[in-house]
């Protein structure tokens, strides 16, 4: 599933002493190019604007462009942000582009020039940040980046182009590979219990009858190959279902596997609207919310091991999915001819969440399909559908452009259907003339003449409810496409 970005940059400067406006002009100008950039106002004294944005830029930006100037270092604002730019680059491999304007890069590495006198009014009012600060510097100094003035560059116009340039690079490389990461929901249901509960009749019960009626699921129990990280696996097969049904019983939470993986499920069902289920087996959910009886124990063991910041992590956890509407077994001694409506309820409790998604999404593009025909611009082939799309989203794109509006739309239908887990399948016509040829048998099928079709092509159960972008001439015979 893509990630949820809603900036290209994030610009990262101290405005007091850039009386030349150069980032003004840097933000226009990606602007002028197509990107969408951050340019929240930072000064030494303080920041101005509205502080909830200026956090949600940092953590929604492909990239950071980062623009160290004589005074970067005097503001203890920036030098934070510094460090929070450092560590997603580190955790999750953040492009980062620096920018020396008007101070060289050995000065931002070994704090010497400006900088030193900078760090002497540090070492006397932060005196306990300084050693991150400094370390942070010496890394982003120590980077292939951008000067100026230089002999490279004429002008500062000739300056700003070069970043956008790379800004262009560093975007269009990031979008293809979060359309390798893009997840296709695979399993209907991922089903996560304790490793030891397998054991329990009522979690063998319920997967059997989820199976029975037709589900997809991943058991992390059975499931996990050799071979590879058991923890990347769980996290994979959680990312690639539609719904997560988690088994709370008394042998949750002494499993750090487990509450490791619960954290990844609430911050997925956070950001992604990932769907989950909690049953409660031989737990109540009071104990699980409040962490009482055996979960007490649990904890009580955790803590001298893993400290109270990670316990109180796990704990927070637990209390979000107990709060949730909650169903379970209540009784040590499961039963089936007792507990078999609770199982159906479970069942249909699943069937009537994954109906919900798939019935949305039909009414979300259908949304699209009215509008793009009230405008115009639909095209309906309702006899002609691609081969295979009577019943799935089909997506035709090229592979071979690196059109970053083409890549944003793509990436829009794919964060639509994968959200709702509809049949969907992406044919890249840069691969083969088969499906070059496919796609005009499809869309030419009433005419002799050339046709525009813009891609990605979007086909909705074989209708075309509307083009997108950067449209390309089809012609009848198997000649090679044209750029309009």
């Amino acid at each position: 599933m893509a990630p949820n970005f809603s900036f290209d940059a994030f610009l990262s400067f101290n405005d007091d002493d850039l009386s030349s406006n150069f980032v003004d002009y840097l933000d226009g100008a990606l602007e002028d190019a197509g990107f969408c950039s951050f340019k929240g106002r930072k000064t030494t004294t303080g920041e101005n604007g509205n502080n909830s944005d200026l956090e949600k830029a940092k953590k929604e930006s492909r990239i950071s462009i980062i623009v160290f100037s004589k005074k970067y270092a005097s503001s203890p604002f920036c030098l934070d942000e510094l460090l929070e730019i450092l560590e997603k680059k580190r955790s999750s491999g953040h492009g980062v582009i620096p920018v020396f304007y008007h101070v060289d890069p050995s000065e931002v590495r070994r704090q010497n020039g400006q900088l030193e006198k900078a760090f002497t009014k540090h070492e006397i009012h932060h005196k306990l940040k300084v050693t991150r600060w400094r370390a942070a510097l010496a890394e982003f100094g120590s980077l292939v980046g951008k000067v100026f003035p230089s002999p490279d560059y004429a002008s500062e116009r000739n300056f700003i182009k070069a970043i956008v340039k790379e800004t262009a690079d560093k975007v269009i490389a990031h979008k293809k590979e979060e359309a390798k990461t893009t997840y296709q929901h695979t399993y209907d249901v991922f089903f996560h219990h304790e490793a030891e509960d397998y054991k329990l009749c009522v979690t063998e019960t319920l997967a059997n009858a989820l199976v029975r009626s037709g589900f997809r699921i991943y058991r992390s129990g059975k499931d996990v190959e050799r071979g590879e990280n058991v923890t990347s696996q769980l996290e994979r097969a959680m990312r690639m279902s539609r719904v997560s049904v988690l088994i709370l019983s008394e042998n949750y939470a002494f499993s750090t596997e487990c509450l490791n993986l619960l954290l990844k499920i609430i911050e997925y069902k956070r950001t992604k609207g990932h769907v989950v289920l909690p049953v409660f087996t031989f737990a109540t959910p009071y104990e699980v919310r409040t962490q009482t009886g055996p979960f007490a124990y649990a904890f009580a063991s955790h803590k001298s091991r893993y400290g109270e910041d990670k316990v109180e992590e796990w704990k927070a956890a637990l209390e979000e999915v107990a709060s949730m509407a909650v169903t379970g077994f209540r009784d040590a001694g499961f039963n089936y001819r007792r507990e078999q409506k609770t199982i159906l309820n479970i069942v249909e409790d699943v069937a009537n969440k994954l109906a919900h998604e798939s019935s949305y999404l039909m009414e979300e593009l259908d949304a699209i399909d009215a509008g793009s025909i009230q405008r115009g611009k639909g095209n309906i082939f309702p006899d002609k559908c691609p081969p295979g799309g009577a019943n799935k989203v089909v997506l035709y794109t090229s592979g071979d452009q690196d059109d970053m509006q083409l890549m944003d739309d793509e990436a829009e239908v794919q964060r639509i259907v994968n959200r709702h887990g509809v049949a969907y399948e992406k044919r890249d016509i840069s691969k083969g003339k088969n499906l070059m040829s496919e796609l005009q048998d499809v869309v030419l099928r009433r005419t002799q003449n050339r046709v525009a079709v813009r891609l990605p092509a979007l086909f909705v159960k074989g209708r075309h409810p509307t083009n997108m972008i950067d449209s390309i001439e089809l012609p009848h015979e198997n000649n090679k496409p044209e750029q309009q």
